[in-house]
């Protein structure tokens, strides 16, 4: 029994015993398990630490480990390259002067926010620096602070901003601006394409020189600057403009450059060239008045003396006075090409009524001589009312457009070619036509004939300024000009201008217009003073007006002033305008002022073609040479107007 008990025990045991080896095989080969894993994972964390410190080490980016107490503890290589070494210091000693505060304020912060980042310049660099400061507390209660040079970046921000402000103001400026490189637009603004007469897109590329001539003196890369050169470009479409141009070598984009600036000066040169006409024209104003003038006074006493020497001749000899009729005549003619003369010195007075038919017979009267050998003129003049223009503009217009026809002609013979001047009136215009069977002008020329220094005769000096400008003094009337044209047919132009209501002329009477009177024999002499520095001009008028009564003569306005000072007994002054040693004007003022009694007796006399500036208003005024009977009128009428009661007396 004992013995099986202890069998079954030692049974009971064994088996027990066989089961813990089992647990205790197990727990080992988990230990074991644990161990391995523990040492991969030992060897990977410090592979991961070896990777970590070289990653910190080696990394671009300058790092710098901070201590609790805000100190550096450890720099990177990148670090020591940018700070040399400054571990131990304080991270505030990395910021320069105004920095150090936001830094220790970015890194308390740091402490609840993680990251946080701010961009400073360092101080202690080796070189001035604009850094990117990031910081990032770690587990351990350390910071790690990574310092990114963004000096260059920063530097290219700022300069590309430049240059897109840079661009900004190009692009808006009003000039034109191009950068040219090897001869190629590289780059244009807005007013450069358009003075081209191109896009922008367009003129990147092309030659400034396909638009410009005479460019090669402010493309070439070599030549020097060049300031207000004036160049002519023609657009794609034939517009040719005026340009001033500044040409400057430049760095552009890191490589040498051209940039150029043009200026649209074709308006400002259009108006200069108006300018230049308009003072030409007064020139020759000036020194038509100036002319008129020295032929009137010899043709006053040559007229005044014919007419006299045909009244004591009388018409006994009848060659004699066939003479004296035909050197009248002449003499009339002369005084009327005087008159005539005057319309270049009207060019910028006042509008008045003016009779079209007049001003067109004056035109003709002056192209006549250039056009005989040309073409056949035929006028034709309709009846038409008045209107309110100025007859030497006009006079202008009408003379350019039957020149212009003249030269339309073609080389046949005279009578072949013709010219039709023709006037009439609508119900709201008054119209004159000129036409001609010369060459005619092409279709996509005529739409161009009125645009400045657009000319189809360049090379015989044509300047593109005529038509222009008769089309500018058209318009300025509220008109405008009509043209129609057929290559090989010839061109007609109608001048359209507006009727301005009922026309009252403006312009001054040179006498007054009372019935002729004449001296009778109950009336009495009177006795003028005449006032006159032409000797021959005194001794005619001495003749004429000696049937008058008295007839005392001065040289001039201050010889005049001196006698009245001493004798104002006189029926009539009769005083040249324009004298040498005191004029009728300062005549007239000095008898306004010292004797005004004697203002309503004055009648002045003028050799010059045209009321003068400060003409007083209210004084005959006889513009030489003029009618020895009208005279003799203006003076009696004077002398009655002034003295009634003599009139009453003789009646």
């Amino acid at each position: 029994m004992k013995s099986e008990h202890e069998r079954r025990l030692r049974e009971e045991a064994e088996r027990r015993l066989g089961g813990a080896g089992e647990e205790v095989a197990v727990a080992r080969m988990e230990l074991e398990l644990q161990y391995e894993e523990l040492q991969r994972a030992h060897r990977e964390l410090s592979a991961s630490h070896d990777r970590f410190r070289e990653l910190f080490e080696q990394g671009p980016v300058a790092l710098l480990e901070i201590d609790r107490h805000g100190r550096i503890a450890r720099m990177n290589v990148a670090a020591r390259a940018l700070f040399s070494d400054i571990v131990g210091s304080p991270l505030t000693s990395i910021a320069a002067e105004g920095g150090a505060n936001d830094l220790l304020s970015t890194l308390a912060q740091t402490k609840t926010h993680q990251h946080l980042q701010r961009d400073l310049v360092l101080r202690g660099a080796r070189r001035k620096v604009t850094a990117r400061v990031a910081m990032h507390v770690l587990s351990d209660g350390l910071t790690l602070a990574a310092v990114e040079d963004v000096t260059e970046v920063r530097r290219a921000h700022a300069e590309l901003t430049a240059e897109r402000q840079l661009r900004g103001l190009l692009e808006r400026n009003p000039d034109g601006m191009g950068v040219i490189r090897d001869g190629e637009l590289i780059f244009v603004n807005a007013a450069f394409a358009s003075m081209l007469g191109i896009s922008e897109a367009e003129a990147v590329g092309q030659t400034f020189s396909s638009f410009c001539d005479d460019a090669d003196a402010v493309v070439s890369p070599t030549g020097p600057d060049v300031r207000n050169a004036e160049l002519r470009v023609e657009t794609p479409e034939g517009i040719e403009r005026s340009v001033e141009c500044h040409s400057l070598r430049i760095d552009f984009r890191g490589q040498p450059a051209r940039l150029l600036t043009i200026r649209d000066i074709t308006e400002r040169r259009r108006i200069e060239a108006r300018m230049a006409r308009s003072e030409r024209l007064a020139t020759v104003g000036m020194l038509v008045a100036g002319v008129a003038h020295e032929v009137n006074n010899p043709l006053t006493y040559v007229m005044a003396n014919l007419q006299l020497a045909m009244r004591l001749l009388g018409e006994e000899d009848d060659e004699a006075h066939e003479l004296l009729v035909d050197a009248l005549e002449g003499a009339e003619r002369i005084s009327q090409i005087t008159r005539e003369l005057k319309t270049f010195h009207e060019a910028d007075e006042e509008h008045h009524a003016v009779n079209i038919n007049n001003v067109v017979r004056d035109a003709l009267r002056m192209a006549r001589p250039g056009i005989a050998g040309r073409a056949r003129l035929v006028h034709d003049p309709g009846a038409i009312p008045e209107t309110v223009a100025n007859p030497g503009r006009l006079v202008q217009v009408v003379l350019n457009l039957v020149i212009n026809a003249g030269k339309a002609m073609t080389e046949r013979s005279t009578r072949e070619n013709l010219i039709s001047v023709r006037t009439w009136a609508t119900d709201d215009d008054v119209c004159i036509l000129v036409a001609d069977n010369g060459v005619g002008i092409p279709a996509e020329e005529l739409t161009h004939i009125f645009d400045p220094f657009f000319t189809t005769r360049r090379e015989a000096g044509g300047t593109g300024l005529g038509l222009s400008i008769c089309n500018s003094i058209v318009q300025q009337l509220g008109g405008f000009i009509d043209v129609e044209s057929d290559v090989g047919v010839g061109t007609r132009f109608v001048v359209r201008i507006p009727l301005q209501g009922q026309a009252v002329s403006l312009e001054r009477s040179s006498t007054p217009s009372s019935p002729l009177v004449t001296q009778t024999e109950g009336d009495r002499p009177l006795r003028l003073l005449v006032v006159e520095d032409d000797p021959a001009v005194q001794r005619s008028l001495r003749r004429h007006l000696r049937g008058l009564g008295e007839v005392e003569v001065e040289a001039s306005g201050n010889r005049a002033i001196r006698r009245l000072s001493e004798d104002d007994a006189y029926d009539v002054i009769l005083s040249d305008l324009v004298m040498a040693e005191g004029s009728g004007l300062e005549l007239a003022r000095w008898v306004d002022s010292e004797r005004p009694a004697l203002a309503p007796r004055i009648v002045f006399m003028s050799g010059m073609p045209h009321p003068l500036e400060d003409e007083p208003e209210g004084i005959p005024c006889l513009r030489k040479p003029f009618d020895m009977d009208e005279l003799r009128r203006v003076l009696i009428e004077t002398a009655m107007a002034a003295d009634p009661r003599d009139d009453e007396d003789t009646s």
